[in-house]
């Protein structure tokens, strides 16, 4: 069955749904085990459905006491939400409901829009006008509407609770084992390609270059072995994060090194998933000590991901 996708701002089918609540940034082990609740209560009654919500990065999210770096595109969360079971998202603006005192949200957005009859979420759920409301509120409004309501607790890795703030800190730490761990699937970036210098061809080392969107999660700068996705095809490659010493770079950029592939991909998104670091940026004394490093780092490069491709989830062609 196809997702069944509504507008932004209404779901005007009305029918009754089991909704998983969250803003879902990541989409991490956390995130999922609330969907997956509510997908599991729909049965076959309800629509497994979600609500979420669009952020801009002068605004700070419910819980939030500072701004936020986007762990992923809007985009790759949507596809990451469909792929858990979900048949529609609602994802209005957050400035559409900031101002909604709790009730007024429970019976407006849940059900009026939603049409809720089953709700899930974290136990750290926040709504109403200044995150007012918890998942204490909460409990109460589904009781006083006969709403089933599911608070699923923390997930935890290594005695740590799963949360986004864990995924920003371990990839700005350049700890890329961790951030997959934390996600479920690898940190990946989803940029278009842009011109460079063109200088990786001159030295048989061809490269994309890839801007971050602006407010997007930049790791640690350096090294990485990566991998590279291109029309459904996984290459081992070798991203650079930063500003290109050797070179030069007025902005932050990837750039990566994807081997056995040499092709336009010019004006295209392209998916780079960050594995692990090899090393920090080095400024090289010469073109050819560059080119001596970048051969040394795709031999690393090769093992690490080789292995990953090997023994995760790339054996069933899913990030």
């Amino acid at each position: 069955m196809n997702p069944i996708m509504i507008e932004k701002k209404s779901n005007k089918e009305k029918k009754a749904s089991s909704v998983a609540l969250g803003f879902f940034d990541g989409v991490h082990a956390g995130h999922r085990a609330v969907i997956g609740a509510a997908v599991k209560a729909a049965g076959d009654e309800l629509v497994p459905a979600v609500f979420t919500f669009n952020l801009s990065h002068n605004e700070k999210a419910p819980e939030s006491k500072s701004g936020f770096s986007s762990i992923m595109t809007e985009a790759d969360k949507e596809k990451m939400i469909y792929s858990l079971g979900v048949k529609y998202i609602f994802a209005p603006d957050f400035s559409d409901f900031k101002d909604m005192s709790g009730r007024e949200f429970f019976e407006k957005i849940l059900l009026e829009e939603m049409n809720a009859k089953a709700l899930s979420c974290g136990e750290d759920f926040r709504f109403g006008k200044n995150a007012e409301c918890g998942a204490g509120e909460l409990k109460k409004l589904c009781e006083e509407y006969s709403v089933k309501l599911q608070v699923i607790p923390k997930v935890k890795l290594n005695g740590e609770d799963v949360s986004s703030t864990r995924i920003r800190q371990a990839v700005l730490n350049g700890d890329m084992p961790l951030a997959q761990k934390l996600l479920t699937k690898p940190f990946t970036i989803d940029f278009k390609v842009i011109s460079g210098r063109k200088l990786g061809r001159r030295i048989n080392a061809p490269t994309i270059n890839q801007a971050f969107d602006d407010g997007f999660l930049i790791p640690q700068f350096g090294v990485y072995a990566t991998v590279t996705e291109i029309d459904g095809k996984f290459y081992p490659s070798v991203t650079n994060v930063g500003v290109k010493p050797t070179v030069g770079s007025d902005r932050v950029l990837a750039e990566t090194y994807i081997i056995g592939f040499d092709g336009d991909l010019y004006e295209k998104n392209i998916p780079v998933s960050f594995i692990e670091k090899l090393r920090g940026e080095i400024k090289f004394e010469s073109i050819d000590a560059l080119k001596a490093q970048i051969h040394s780092d795709s031999l690393k490069a090769q093992k690490i991901v080789g292995d990953f491709i090997q023994n995760t989830i790339y054996n069933d062609n899913t990030l």
